[in-house]
């Protein structure tokens, strides 16, 4: 009679499996293990060992293992024979692995980015998140940040922003043991001009600070430049940061206008009413106001001084 011989009975793989068969009898009985129709001794394989209590050793039980094994007892007296099937589930702890350990986002795009881990394991194993060691609700319907699958292998976050750079784990779990696995979201932000200083300076002035701060991650490089042409390293400006994202350029020597040019009249063989004049290119632009004593006629010509 079989008194403690459950069935199933669940091991972790890699383990020392002992499979329980408990016979009662007036006589002592005779236990044979068989799996698949065949006495387990007879495998000669190291790993199967009855012990003294005639329970069923295997020593490192694998996946492969799984299966029916029957317990049969034998009371050769009085050529008595019974058999109780057991079965035999052999747990695999999960493995886990991200597809990115690294994955590069930009801030305010309205940009979403998924993160995914692959996961094995048996029975199937769960999934769940953590961001920077807290848990990730899968169960909160008013949270419209985070999606997840269907089997929660995939995160997507919605609408990045920099607050959503951090550590996520992805942890796969059964009854067999647990795994985890990281991925490191890095948000970038654009660069963006905070703050601009403007300067009025005269001609020669010695020197001038223009000042300009940006943000933005990484830490943005900033150039100068006219409204027409950028600004040389080897013109007489010293471009250099004073703190992390806040630049000045210093301006020595500033020239506001260009070369001078003529404006006159040729009349009666000699040039009158010649003017001296800036092209209004000049900042602040200037305001002309002109005079003279004889009437002008149609025929300005233009020369460089």
């Amino acid at each position: 009679m079989f008194k403690n011989a459950p069935t199933p009975q669940e091991f972790k793989e890699g383990e020392d499996a002992v499979i329980v068969c408990d016979v009662v009898s007036s006589l002592p009985p005779t236990i044979i293990w068989k799996h698949k129709g065949r006495d387990v001794i007879l495998k000669k394989d190291v790993r199967f060992i009855v012990l003294s209590n005639n329970y069923l050793q295997i020593r490192g039980i694998k996946k492969t293992d799984e299966g029916t094994y029957r317990c049969e007892g034998r009371i050769l007296a009085r050529g008595e024979i019974n058999f109780k099937d057991i079965q035999v589930i052999v747990n695999v702890p999960p493995t886990v692995q991200a597809r990115q350990s690294i994955v590069n986002a930009t801030a305010n795009l309205g940009q979403s980015v998924t993160l995914v881990c692959d996961a094995d394991g048996f029975p199937e194993p769960t999934m769940s998140w953590t961001k920077d060691g807290e848990p990730i609700e899968n169960e909160e319907e008013d949270d419209d940040k985070h999606i997840f699958s269907d089997d929660s292998s995939e995160l997507t976050i919605r609408n990045v922003d920099k607050n959503d750079e951090a550590e996520y784990v992805c942890i796969a779990e059964n009854k067999a043991g647990e795994q985890d696995a990281s991925i490191h979201l890095k948000v970038f932000a654009k660069p963006k001009i905070t703050y601009v200083e403007n300067q009025t300076a005269m001609e020669l002035e010695e020197q001038v600070t223009l000042t300009c701060e940006a943000s933005g991650d990484p830490i943005p490089s900033i150039t100068w430049r006219t409204s027409t042409r950028n600004i040389s390293s080897e013109e007489k400006v010293q471009c250099h940061p004073r703190v992390s994202g806040l630049w000045k350029a210093d301006l020595k020597h500033l020239k506001s206008t260009p070369d001078p040019v003529l404006f006159g009249m040729w009349q009666d063989g000699m040039w009158s009413s010649v003017a001296t004049v800036y092209p209004a290119t000049s900042l602040p632009e200037p305001a002309w106001l002109w005079s003279t004593q004889h009437p002008l006629t149609v025929g300005w010509a233009l020369f460089p001084v």
